[in-house]
């Protein structure tokens, strides 16, 4: 089945009326919480002892690329920043 191409003008007014859309400031925070409460996995900071919930979170709390906490928790590199991090295990689950 074909699509139909919607014109130059057509395209701009939908561009437009998107923009004017204001999502309330909860939503951006429910969004978030339910990404990570089904993809994330815990992380744990093992010079300190500190959990958190997702390797985005340490990133940020370290001021990091979550790629380079990934790293480090996958045995690819060493440390970030002099911090390692590793995996949780389920049983050992809350929030940092």
């Amino acid at each position: 089945m074909k699509t139909k191409q919607l014109s130059k003008t057509t395209r701009m007014k939908i561009s437009e009326s998107c923009k004017k859309r204001k999502m309330p400031e909860t939503w951006k925070d429910n969004v978030s919480s339910a990404v990570v409460a089904r993809c994330a996995k815990p992380v744990m900071c093992t010079e300190t002892g500190e959990r958190f919930e997702s390797i985005s979170s340490a990133a940020r709390n370290l001021g990091v690329s979550p790629i380079q906490v990934s790293r480090v928790c996958r045995g690819l590199r060493y440390s970030v920043h002099g911090v390692s991090f590793s995996f949780c295990h389920k049983k050992e689950k809350r929030n940092g």
